[in-house]
This record gives structure tokens, C-alpha cells and sequence, in this order.
């Protein structure tokens, strides 16, 4: 099962990998879309989120490789919960969960009355 899932990991990564270039090219690229502090923002973190991608992947390997090439035929590695999951995964979760959250601030401070108006009648709360 772990072994399925890291080579999906690593189809995946081949796809960021792209996404991640296509970014790239693209704010250098626009200039006059968004200003420079945004796209000095924006360079920040899509560098910073696949670098951390790019360690999971790593350590999703090593992982791979402890429990299943160990050539002395003793198991070394216990292998846990904790164990199985990369350490940089918080940090890629918080990541994209702060550029959320940072975004939503500023569209309700941008359309704050017409969202309230409508998540009121669209929740059925009025």
C-alpha cells in the first residue's frame, strides 16, 4: 500500500513539477498583471511550497527505501504512524491554508456587504 501510494506521490510530482515552472514563467512574465510586491508575494511562496514538496517527496522515498530494501534482513526501522508521514506535511498544509484564509480576509473586506447579505438568505438564516 505504501509503496502504490509513493508512486502516485511521484506521477504527482512530475505534475507540480510543471505547475510549479508554468508559475514560475508566468509572474515573470507578467508585469503588468499584478504589482511587485504581489508577485514578489506570489514567487515567495510557490518556490517555498514546492521546496517543501520537494522534501516530502524525499523523505517519502527514504521512508520507502528503510522499510522495504533493508539488506541485512532485519527489520531496523519500526515502523509507525509518525513514521510514515513526511515532516514537512504541516508546513505544506499550513501554507495553503494561510494563502486561503488570506485571500477570504480580503475578499469579505472587499464585498463585505453583499456576502453577508447573501450567506444569510443562502444559508436561510433571514
Amino acid at each position: 500500500m505504501n509503496t502504490t501510494a509513493t508512486v502516485i506521490a511521484g506521477i504527482l510530482y512530475g505534475f507540480l513539477t510543471l505547475l510549479f515552472f508554468n508559475c514560475v514563467t508566468l509572474l515573470l512574465r507578467s508585469k503588468r498583471l499584478y504589482s511587485k510586491r504581489m508577485r514578489t508575494f506570489f514567487a515567495i511562496y510557490v518556490t517555498s511550497m514546492f521546496l517543501l514538496s520537494t522534501g516530502a517527496m524525499i523523505q517519502e522515498i527514504i521512508i520507502l527505501n528503510q522499510i522495504f530494501l533493508d539488506v541485512t534482513g532485519r527489520r531496523s526501522f519500526r515502523v509507525t504512524f509518525s513514521n510514515l508521514i513526511p515532516a514537512t506535511t504541516p508546513f505544506i498544509i499550513w501554507g495553503a491554508d494561510g494563502l486561503l484564509v488570506r485571500f477570504k480576509i480580503t475578499f469579505m473586506s472587499m464585498y463585505n456587504n453583499e456576502f453577508i447579505f447573501f450567506m444569510i438568505h443562502r444559508c436561510g438564516v433571514a
